[in-house]
């Protein structure tokens, strides 16, 4: 009877030891996740501010001509794209 008890009783252990290895793989992975996600919004937020600057130097730059052009035909004028057919 105590060898079954003991064989329990470890099986409970090695049970038990197995579950905690895996909280730990678990949560380790997850503080890299979120180091990394903090990395990559860092970066993101960088640039973000970047090219808000680089826009806020475009148009402080702009030709004055263009403000009394409606906005439509400003924005062709800042961004002309591909021509349209009835424009090309």
């Amino acid at each position: 009877m105590a060898a079954k008890q003991l064989l329990s009783v470890g099986l409970l252990f090695v049970v038990t030891l197995a579950c905690a290895l895996f909280i730990a793989w678990r949560l380790r992975r997850l503080q890299m996740m979120r180091q990394d996600a903090e990395t990559r919004a860092a970066a993101a937020f960088e640039e973000m501010n970047r090219l808000t600057k680089q826009l806020r130097d475009r148009k402080e730059n702009s030709q004055p001509s263009l403000e009394a052009v409606p906005p439509g035909e400003r924005l062709q004028q800042l961004y002309p794209g591909t021509p349209r057919r009835g424009q090309a």
